[in-house]
């Protein structure tokens, strides 16, 4: 598999050993896989209509909860797919209680993006305070603020998702170790 396609993730022992250290490492790329019944079959997310209300997805090790990805849940991403024809996503970044969080690549501006993907019907106050913050740039404290880029929803099976592309920081937050985030690892 080229090396384009592989996958960064997170070794769950080392996150469990050094909880505020999470060092990244690289693998072959696991997507998420669903099945009807006892059937399973990996699926592309292509035609939201054919999944049907019986389909089940499979929990990967070091992922968010499975039950999360549920309708008023996480929007079911895939690694290559391409958001509103303008996103091809590269890697996840990161999940959390409200979002999950994706390196892409802006295929009309050539740039390396991160995309913050919200649950369904979230993120309606967050947005226009992340614009309010980033109105001035010279506030103190301004560079910890996403630079918000776009703005857009998502429609998928678990509802519909409020999304917004920030640049990726190039710096760790303070406290934060240098490895962790490694956007030039990341090649065409």
């Amino acid at each position: 598999m080229p090396s384009a396609a592989r996958r960064l993730f997170c070794s769950a022992a080392q996150r469990a050993s050094h909880p505020r250290r999470t060092r990244w490492s690289w693998s072959e790329p696991e997507s998420l896989i669903i099945g009807s019944g006892s059937g399973v079959a990996s699926h592309r997310f292509h035609n939201w209509a054919a999944l049907s209300t019986q389909s089940k997805y499979q929990w990967i090790d070091g992922a968010e909860h499975l039950p999360n990805y549920s309708p008023g849940g996480y929007h079911p991403i895939e690694i290559g797919s391409v958001l509103h024809d303008r996103y091809r996503v590269i890697d996840k970044l990161g999940y959390g209680g409200w979002s999950t969080v994706w390196l892409v690549h802006d295929v009309q501006q050539t740039r390396y993006l991160a995309l913050k993907v919200g649950i369904a019907e979230s993120l309606p106050r967050e947005m226009p305070m992340l614009r309010a913050l980033g109105a001035s740039e010279d506030a103190p404290g301004s560079d910890a603020v996403p630079h918000l880029v776009d703005e857009l929803t998502v429609e998928g099976p678990n509802g519909t998702h409020r999304c917004y592309a920030s640049l990726p920081r190039d710096r760790p937050r303070p406290g934060e170790p240098q490895e962790t985030r490694r956007l030039a690892a990341c090649s065409e």
